[in-house]
């Protein structure tokens, strides 16, 4: 009531999307960066209206705009970006999402991460983001590598980011991340063998990019996310139903990571019906059937 400025944990403020000059004040500043040799935008937050803000258009209430918040903010991106006429040569990638925002913007990125191995925020909790977004109507999504947040310490190791450099080198989009400690936290360059690590995953990435363009297709003709839950494809397989740590790439490829510190290989992998080949060692497991250990040594 007094237009007293609502901050977050940090000295910032969120912008009131209701507001027709601010919409416009805001992509001028976007025009401004993209007009400034960018190509790409990590339009950050997005999700934090406070559910008893004071709104320029006070016919809408704020619980209601909540929900509504992230695909009006990265509408506004959006809209900038097509003024500019680039919208075929930038990509733009957020955390937040609602109804509309897949459509929006490039991808969506699982946000702050812990640094550390948790199933709640950690390494242990990306295939369960990739999935439940996926079947949400996000059909790119992707994570920090390594993770971002050193929230309590954490603190990001060698074994933690190569586990999760082998992870991402299956999602569609593979992106690192200082992290919120970038001295404290293990990165690409932290090592020579590190380099070395990171690049071949990096290849490894590369290498299906034929077949990646194929489901980038498929998901903007029909929907269906690039990382798949078991169950869509096999649905009346009652093992499939409740798997949160392995996926589909496609119908082609099934990505049993290992997100366990210290883990040497990806306990319980379930194998549906069909005849699957080891990448790595050309061994065949004709499904239904569930290994106990498949051996995944680290690199």
């Amino acid at each position: 009531p007094d237009n007293e400025l609502l901050t977050v944990y940090v000295k910032a403020h969120l912008m009131d999307l209701t507001n027709p000059a601010g919409r416009e004040w805001f992509k001028g500043v976007v025009k401004n960066a993209f007009g400034s040799n960018v190509s790409g935008m990590m339009a950050d937050f997005g999700e934090a209206l406070p559910l008893d803000a004071h709104l320029y258009n006070m016919s809408i209430p704020p619980s209601e705009y909540h929900n509504r918040y992230p695909d009006e903010w990265f509408a506004v991106v959006r809209e900038a970006v097509e003024e500019l006429g680039i919208s075929d040569d930038v990509f733009v990638f957020g955390r937040s999402a609602w109804l509309r925002s897949a459509s929006l913007y490039s991808a969506a990125w699982q946000g702050d991460q812990v640094c550390d191995w948790s199933s709640y925020d950690g390494l242990g909790s990306v295939v369960t983001s990739l999935l439940s977004s996926g079947l949400s109507g996000t059909p790119f999504t992707h994570s920090d590598i390594g993770g971002y947040n050193d929230i309590l310490g954490y603190h990001r190791t060698e074994e933690l980011f190569y586990r999760w450099c082998e992870l991402a080198a299956f999602t569609t989009f593979f992106r690192t991340h200082d992290g919120s400690s970038p001295t404290g936290n293990w990165q690409f360059h932290s090592s020579e063998a590190s380099f070395s690590n990171f690049t071949r995953y990096a290849k490894l990435h590369a290498a299906w990019l034929p077949y990646r363009t194929t489901l980038v297709a498929e998901a903007v003709a029909t929907g269906l996310p690039v990382a798949r839950p078991l169950v869509l494809h096999y649905p009346t397989d009652a093992n499939t139903h409740r798997l949160t740590t392995q996926f589909l790439v496609g119908t082609e490829l099934l990505v049993a990571p290992v997100t366990a510190k210290g883990a040497t290989a990806a306990p319980q992998v379930y194998f549906p019906e069909g005849c699957w080949e080891h990448v790595w060692t050309n061994a065949t497991v004709v499904g239904p059937a569930t290994a106990a250990l498949v051996m995944a040594p680290l690199g």
